[in-house]
């Protein structure tokens, strides 16, 4: 195995374990802007197109970012086939737009998560003597309920 690949299979494997989803995306990205940087194009093609595979349609934003990733993939395309720098150098601009504002709506989400935070609703399972039972908790200080 290549040095490089080793290299960035210990980089993510921890980041990878711990994600949530939409984290994953923008490790994805991460990870093909790393291919790029190591002139493994093919990699990196393949990254963008499996986040375009990913993609739910039955919401609005996947149109959009699906054409993201298709420009972005016939930019790397064009950079394997005919060795096309600049096109490269566009796909590298986009993957970095996209990772920015995946960036960006993971701070608002951190913000808006830490001032709801108390307002969290635990479910789940637990045991008594008797068996088996379900349970749900929750702070009712700002008039939420379970």
């Amino acid at each position: 195995m290549d040095k490089y690949l080793d290299r960035l299979r210990r980089r993510y494997i921890k980041r990878i374990n711990q994600a949530l989803s939409f984290d994953l995306v923008k490790i994805n990205l991460e990870i093909a802007l790393d291919f790029i940087e190591n002139n493994d194009l093919h990699r990196a093609r393949r990254a963008i197109c499996q986040l375009a595979e990913a993609l739910d349609f039955k919401y609005g934003l996947s149109q959009h970012l699906f054409s993201i990733y298709s420009i972005i993939e016939k930019k790397l395309t064009a950079g394997i086939v005919n060795n096309e720098l600049p096109a490269v150098s566009d796909a590298k601009y986009l993957i970095h737009l996209l990772l920015d504002k995946w960036r960006e709506t993971d701070e608002l989400t951190k913000k808006t998560e830490t001032k709801h935070d108390r307002n969290n609703v635990y479910v789940g399972l637990t045991y008594n003597a008797s068996g088996l039972c379900e349970y749900a908790d929750q702070d009712y200080s700002d008039g939420y309920k379970a």
